[in-house]
């Protein structure tokens, strides 16, 4: 949309730079969804791609890496798992798919760092957003290589 620097384009920032050698992302839906992949280092499954294709065969595409660093958005789960985000939208991945990529994920090289943004307990008076944000987190942890 002519903005360079955004809060909705970090990962095509982070897709050019030099060091970096690939990006996956799994969970993607929305309107815009034909941007992502522009980038040669990048590739993107979206949610339904998950959901026909299931969880193993999209963890078979990510490739083996030395280091790998993961960032979860919270809005790539559906809403009804997590409604505490600010972009919820429906046909988001269940909390037990993301699970099984996270681990397939952390299984891939060396877990290097990882982030999980976008949760707002404003938008979630019962909290279920922040509980499974932070199993999520202890999910990819307990798979990392030592």
């Amino acid at each position: 949309m002519g903005i360079r620097y955004s809060h909705a384009n970090p990962m095509k920032r982070i897709a050019e730079l030099e060091h970096i050698i690939g990006l996956t992302q799994i969970g993607i839906r929305g309107l815009l969804n034909g941007l992502l992949g522009a980038e040669k280092k990048a590739h993107y499954f979206t949610a339904e791609d998950v959901r026909q294709r299931g969880e193993e065969f999209v963890a078979s595409q990510i490739p083996q890496s030395e280091n790998i660093y993961i960032s979860v958005d919270i809005d790539c789960l559906d809403p009804s798992v997590a409604p505490g985000t600010g972009t919820p939208e429906p046909g988001g991945l269940t909390y037990l798919q993301l699970r099984a990529l996270l681990r397939a994920c952390a299984g891939k090289g060396r877990l290097v760092g990882m982030d999980l943004v976008e949760v707002n307990p404003l938008f979630d008076p019962t909290g279920i957003t922040a509980n499974v944000a932070a199993r999520l987190i202890l999910d990819a942890l307990g798979a990392a290589k030592g």
